[in-house]
């Protein structure tokens, strides 16, 4: 029942995506055929117009990172026809608003596979509390009320899982529930969007969030330096 739940509240997520992104399609067909000169010169547009937005429809499907590429491109195309009409106002607001809603870490988590060095890494290590085991993961992205595990282990939508998260001196204890998976790369784990359940986590929540932030920071600033004395 819960994991029917929270597919449905997924789907319902992917299908205002979805209405989104035809609907872009749309405004941008409108403007190349306000915009063309003579019959060739519009059948050129659409024809490159079609084919961008079927590369554009492969990526945005499979949440490849490419995505962010084409919405790059599309959305200085409406920038570089903003006095010329309306419409690419319409265009550049709604590509905007679908970047925002697609970026959540359920959909496009934060993770940094090419960082091997352990004094740089931006995952927290964390255990996994299910059934009376423990299974060690890591925890690689925490926004927007939501956050991402990366597991070697086969689980389902709408599970309930216990999160520790040993932070320096401290030790946070969530509830959270997956809400969507996704394996990007073969041996590297399984990814999990999940979601914190308990509102009265919510303070947790926001210091182990502000606290790590803090610690990436430093850990930035930290590597810049050793690359600066590496190459001085």
């Amino acid at each position: 029942m819960v994991k029917k739940l929270l597919e449905s509240k997924l789907k319902d997520e992917k299908q205002l995506l979805v209405f989104l992104f035809l609907f872009l399609v749309l405004v941008t067909f409108i403007i190349q055929i306000k915009s063309y000169i003579d019959i060739y010169n519009l059948l050129f547009r659409l024809i490159i117009t079609t084919l961008f937005f079927s590369l554009y429809y492969k990526s945005f499907k499979s949440m490849l990172y490419s995505f962010w590429s084409f919405t790059i491109l599309l959305i200085i195309y409406f920038i570089s026809n903003l006095t010329f009409t309306w419409w690419s106002w319409v265009g550049m607001i709604s590509s905007i608003t679908m970047t925002y809603f697609i970026s959540s870490p359920l959909f496009y988590p934060r993770i940094r596979w090419w960082e091997y060095d352990s004094r740089y890494r931006e995952d927290l290590k964390v255990k996994i509390c299910k059934d009376d085991q423990e299974r060690e993961g890591r925890l690689t992205d925490l926004r927007r009320n939501a956050g991402v595990i990366i597991l070697f282990k086969d689980l389902e939508v709408g599970e309930l899982l216990d999160i520790k998260v040993p932070f320096h001196d401290e030790s946070f204890l969530f509830k959270v529930q997956i809400f969507s998976k996704k394996e990007y790369l073969i041996g590297r784990g399984i990814s999990y969007g999940i979601k914190f359940t308990e509102v009265s986590q919510l303070t947790d929540y926001q210091n182990l969030k502000l606290s790590w932030q803090q610690e990436l920071k430093e850990k930035k600033r930290l590597k810049k330096l050793d690359e600066f004395l590496i190459f001085d």
